[in-house]
C-alpha cells in the first residue's frame, strides 16, 4: 500500500467518523425538540451532554426523587446532608458549600464517572439551585468536546470542523501531488506519474 493510498484511507475513515458525529448531533437536536420537561436542569443537561451521558444524568435526576434528605449539621460555610433512599437504611452524606456551589458526596460518583450523582442533585434541588454548576460540566461529556469553544456553545464548532475536514483533504491532495512527482530512475528527470485507481 502506498503512502497516498494510506492517506486516502485515513481521510475516508475521518470522513466516516465525522459523518457519524454529525448524525449523532442531529439525533440530539431532535431529542431536544421532544423534551417536554420544564425542569431547567434537565433542559440544560439535554442541551449540553451527549445522548449517552444525558441518559445517565436523566436517570440520576429521576432517582433523586426517591431520596429523603435531612440536614445533619452546618458550619459557617459548609452544610452537611444525610440522604436515604426510600425503603433503605443505607445513608450517603453530601457536604455542600453554597458560597461556591461545591459538593462532595460519599458515593464518589462525580470523581469516578464525571457526572453528578442523585445525592448531589437532590442537595442542589433542596437548596433551590436549578442549574448544574459549570464546574460540574466536564467538557469530555459534552457535545462540544471536540471544540475549543466554551461548553455553553455546543454546536458552534460544526462549521469549524467542516473546515478542518476540507483542510485535511487539501493536505492529502498536496501529499499525493508530491508523491506523484518523482524522479524517473532511468532518465534522472522529474516525471509526472499518473494515479492508478486499482486500490
Amino acid at each position: 500500500m502506498t503512502l497516498s493510498q494510506i492517506a486516502l484511507r485515513c481521510g475516508e475513515a475521518a470522513e466516516n467518523m465525522r459523518r457519524e458525529e454529525l448524525k449523532e448531533d442531529r439525533h440530539c437536536e431532535k431529542d431536544m425538540e421532544n423534551l417536554k420537561s420544564k425542569n431547567l436542569m434537565m433542559k440544560q443537561a439535554k442541551c449540553l451532554y451527549t445522548r449517552p451521558i444525558f441518559r445517565m444524568f436523566q436517570e440520576e435526576l429521576i432517582n433523586s426523587l426517591s431520596l429523603v434528605i435531612e440536614e445533619s449539621g452546618a458550619t459557617a460555610t459548609l452544610c452537611k446532608f444525610k440522604l436515604t433512599e426510600e425503603g433503605s437504611t443505607e445513608t450517603d452524606t453530601v457536604e455542600f458549600d453554597p458560597s461556591n456551589l461545591t459538593l462532595a458526596c460519599s458515593c464518589g460518583k462525580f470523581e469516578s464517572v464525571g457526572i453528578l450523582c442523585f445525592h448531589a442533585l437532590k442537595v442542589l434541588n433542596f437548596n433551590n439551585i436549578f442549574k448544574i454548576p459549570s464546574h460540574y460540566l466536564l467538557k469530555r461529556w459534552t457535545k462540544s468536546a471536540r471544540d475549543s469553544l466554551p461548553v455553553d456553545a455546543p454546536n458552534a464548532g460544526i462549521a469549524r470542523d467542516r473546515n478542518l475536514v476540507n483542510s485535511f483533504y487539501e493536505n492529502v491532495d498536496r501529499i499525493n501531488w508530491t508523491i506523484e512527482q518523482r524522479i524517473d530512475p532511468i532518465t534522472s528527470k522529474r516525471c509526472l506519474c499518473t494515479r492508478s485507481d486499482d486500490s
